[in-house]
């Protein structure tokens, strides 16, 4: 039987835990990370960054990526903050917000989606935060 998947961008299904008969459609974690690192790199407004993941396999993932990118393409981006949250359980994203504002985080990274993604613009939103949202969906 031959898997098409559409979705699952952990980059463990291509690599690590490769099957022969696994084709992927979307790119992987890491392809999307090296993408948006590089357009991090040219923005120099970019100072302090927070991630913020959902726990489970592809937020563990976007966490670990940025890190590694992020130190070797900006060192003088400054990590403020690193959160994984339970995947598709957390109905107020107000707390999470809060913490992103006073770390001074100027953007925000996520792999975020789903309901998890729409609460947690809605609480950005809500309490005004106005930081750059770079997102790996």
């Amino acid at each position: 039987m031959l898997y098409f998947n559409y979705a699952a961008v952990d980059p463990a299904m291509t690599n690590e835990k490769c099957s022969y008969w696994h084709f992927r459609w979307d790119a992987s974690s890491d392809i999307k990370m090296e993408a948006l690192t590089n357009y991090i790199k040219d923005v120099a407004s970019i100072k302090k960054v927070y991630l913020i993941n959902q726990d489970y396999s592809f937020g563990q993932s976007v966490r670990s990526d940025a890190r590694k990118m992020l130190t070797a393409k900006r060192p003088d981006v400054q990590i403020v903050g690193d959160e994984l949250h339970p995947l598709l359980k957390v109905t107020d994203f107000s707390p999470y917000i809060a913490k992103i504002k006073a770390s001074g985080a100027d953007s925000v990274i996520t792999g975020n989606w789903g309901q998890d993604i729409a609460l947690l613009l809605k609480a950005a939103a809500d309490a005004s935060y106005g930081g750059i949202w770079v997102m790996t969906v």
